[in-house]
This record gives structure tokens, C-alpha cells and sequence, in this order.
């Protein structure tokens, strides 16, 4: 079991509801950083869904405590995520590990891009590219693992192909949620008949690099070219290199490592969907996370200068504050103390680069003494998301007997 006490900050887009948090009232407690959000303009639009075992959760509530049409405006939006959990980890919504307690979480942003369409070009074939078999993931508990972003896969391959044939791009979308890490991404382009041979070559070529690069994490990667209809549009050859070229730098995955705790992703940023969207646009969706409020900001401010570059527009969303771990928590001791007592070993007290509601309520009720667990979650926030079923009774014994512990005030 993880215990977790504690979060770093970030930008939040939204709250998962279920997990359970046992506050006690414990005047040291306060907020580790604030959090902001940015937006990036032009016209293209992108985004991601993720899932929570929402029966899990309602339990855990009722605990008993061609022409192309002129250039318009790209824009960006940089919002929050949040992070998975393990059972004995402080917070019990996310991806888990029976006897842990955590006691922290990272911070996250989002940035939305938008780009300018225009009329097919003529005398040339049309193909879908499609980039699968990704396992996706928490873009914030697994964001150190190295997992294959569908987005960076695509994008790398349309840049290499830039540099060897002129081609149009039609369409560009992948992934969806801001805390996911994309999992699929699809994009149609048009190839002269005489192109579409390099084109093919370069894709094996570039299909064998990627599946010898992600064969420890993403051995079912699959990169496809398939024959598709025309498009009724495609993306002006401007705005075309503008898009490939700022979400190829764009950075994602890890950018520091914490020097407080060993093995604590310190500040991340997920490249997390793009989209084609209404009026011409794209967009493109990102998050930062970061337990430093300067170092959030510096890598948020990173990201929408790429997109700047691109002509873009960046605006930054709403985030969410942090959760400072104490070491001198009286419920994280209590914690310990009846899970030694229940299951004769020590809990695990971990902190984690993911987002709580802990923050949230800590912001409103600075004196909270906060800790969070729960049942052990695996691979949180893509399709085989699921719940270790035979630690919920290990975590429900766990939280009554804390509960009976607590000391009368």
C-alpha cells in the first residue's frame, strides 16, 4: 500500500471525483505552489478522454468520514491534469500500489493550436498515415517511463517526409485529454503518384527505427499508409510547415528530476492531442506539471513559445494548487501505525508527479492535516485502466481501523 501526503502544483482543466481524503485539522499544512494555465491561437483543434472506476469511487464517498484561403489565427490553451494513484498510496483515484501512502502530486498545463485550411490540390493520391498500438498512459504517474506519444510519432515521420517529397497534409489529429499520453494519431496527405514509392520506403524505414526505439515499452507499436478519398480540404503549404515543424520541437516527457526526493519526476510536459476543429482551426493540447512554481512557469512559457514561433496565439488556462509534503503529518503517522498493525509491514510513503484534490482543499482549509490512499489502480487513464479487485478489502479494513484511531479532540 502507497500513502500519499502531499502535491506539487499545476494547471487543472478538471477534478476527478472519488478519491478519499482523511483530513484531520494540523496548523502546518499549506500549499506547495499556485498553479496558471496558457492558450496558444491558430486555426487547428485536438484532444483526450480518460476513464476512473467510477463504482470504486462512489463507494469510497460514502466511507463514513489548391486555393487557399487567407491565413487566420492559431491558437493554444495550456490547462491542467492530473495523476494516478496506487492502493496504500496517498490518493486512492489514480494509479496505485496496496500499501502505499502518498504524499504529494505534480502540477500540469494545457495549449491549444489552430491553423488554416484551404482547397485540395489537384493530380495527386490521398493517404491516411495512422500511428497505433500505443500503450498510452497517466501523462504524470508514467510520464518517466519513456511510453510512445502517438502525436511525436506522426509528426516525426510528416517532417522526415517534408525534407524528401513535397506532399500536402489534409488532416492532423491524436490523442484527446490533456493528462493522457496520446495513444493513437491519424493524418491524410496527398502524394504525386510518382512520390508515393519514397513515400512508402521512408515509412518501413522509419517503422523499424521507432519499433527498435520503443520495444521495452511499446513493443505493439504499428505505423500504417493506407489509401484514402479525397479530402474536400487541405492545410495551405504555410501553415502546413508551421504545424509539423512547432509540433515536431515541441518538447514532452521529462524535463528535471527532483533534488529533494530521490527518483521524483520534478517538472514534465505531455504533448497531449491535436485535433482538427470548427472555422478552419486545429488544436493543440498540452500540460505541464511541476512541484516548483517557476519551474511550471518555465516550461509552460517553453511550450508557447514554440508555438509563438508558429504565428500562434497562447493563452494560459486555470490550474491547480499543490500539496507541500509533512514529514510531521499526525494522520500519516496514525496511518503507518494501523497499517504495520493490520498487515505486519511498514506502508510505503511516497510522493507523486500527479494531481490531487488535496491541493484543492487545501487551499480553502490551510490547516487540513491530509493524506491519501486507496486500492491499487493499473494503467489509469487509457482503455485498460482496471482496479486490483482483491486490495479493496484490504484498503477498507485499512480505513476503518485509521478511523478508529484518530485521537478524540
Amino acid at each position: 500500500m502507497h500513502i500519499l501526503h502531499g502535491q506539487t502544483a499545476g494547471l487543472q482543466a478538471e477534478v476527478i471525483v472519488g478519491a478519499v481524503d482523511i483530513a484531520a485539522a494540523h496548523p502546518d499544512m499549506a500549499a506547495a505552489v499556485k498553479i496558471q494555465t496558457v492558450t496558444v491561437v491558430v486555426p487547428v483543434v485536438f484532444n483526450v478522454q480518460i476513464g476512473c472506476p467510477n463504482e470504486i469511487a462512489v463507494q469510497k464517498c460514502r466511507c463514513p468520514r489548391g486555393s487557399i484561403q487567407q491565413p487566420q489565427v492559431l491558437y493554444a490553451d495550456i490547462a491542467a491534469a492530473q495523476h494516478p494513484q496506487q492502493h496504500g498510496a496517498v490518493d486512492t483515484a489514480r494509479v496505485g500500489e496496496h500499501g502505499s501512502i502518498a504524499v504529494n502530486d505534480a502540477a500540469a498545463a494545457n495549449c491549444d493550436i489552430f491553423g488554416i485550411l484551404g482547397k485540395q490540390k489537384a493530380a495527386v493520391q490521398y493517404f491516411i498515415i495512422d500511428v497505433k498500438g500505443l500503450n498510452g498512459g497517466h501523462s504524470g504517474g508514467e510520464i518517466h517511463k519513456g511510453l510512445g506519444n502517438a502525436n511525436k510519432v506522426l509528426v516525426r515521420y510528416l517532417y522526415l517526409l517534408g525534407a524528401q517529397v513535397d506532399f500536402t497534409l489534409c488532416s492532423i489529429s491524436g490523442g484527446n485529454l490533456r493528462n493522457a499520453i496520446a495513444r493513437e494519431a491519424h493524418a491524410v496527405i496527398g502524394l504525386s503518384p510518382n512520390d508515393k514509392e519514397t513515400a512508402r520506403v521512408l515509412l518501413n524505414h522509419y517503422t523499424a527505427d521507432i519499433e527498435n526505439e520503443l520495444k521495452h515499452v511499446d513493443p505493439n507499436v504499428r505505423i500504417s499508409m493506407e489509401s484514402t478519398e479525397q479530402p474536400e480540404k487541405c492545410i495551405s503549404n504555410a501553415w502546413k510547415d508551421k504545424v509539423i515543424w512547432a509540433l515536431h520541437a515541441c518538447p514532452h516527457g521529462v524535463i528535471g528530476m527532483s533534488h529533494d526526493i530521490e527518483g521524483l519526476v520534478e517538472t514534465s510536459t505531455n504533448l497531449a492531442s491535436v485535433k482538427m476543429g470548427p472555422d478552419d482551426t486545429i488544436i493543440v493540447g498540452t500540460s505541464q506539471r511541476s512541484s516548483i512554481e517557476s519551474c511550471k512557469n518555465m516550461i509552460a512559457n517553453q511550450v508557447a513559445s514554440v508555438f509563438k514561433l508558429a504565428d500562434a496565439v497562447v493563452t494560459h488556462g486555470d490550474g491547480y494548487p499543490g500539496w507541500a509534503p509533512n514529514p510531521d503529518s499526525k494522520i500519516l503517522k496514525v496511518a503507518q501505525e494501523t497499517y504495520k498493525r493490520l498487515f505486519n509491514k511498514d506502508a510505503k510513503i511516497m510522493a507523486i508527479h500527479a494531481g490531487l484534490e488535496c491541493g484543492l482543499f487545501l487551499e480553502k482549509y490551510p490547516n487540513l492535516d491530509m493524506i491519501s490512499f486507496g486500492p491499487t489502480l493499473r494503467d489509469v487513464h487509457s482503455p485498460n485502466e482496471r482496479i486490483q479487485i482483491d486490495t479493496v478489502g484490504l484498503w477498507w479494513s485499512h480505513l476503518l481501523e485509521l478511523l478508529k484511531s484518530i485521537p478524540a479532540k
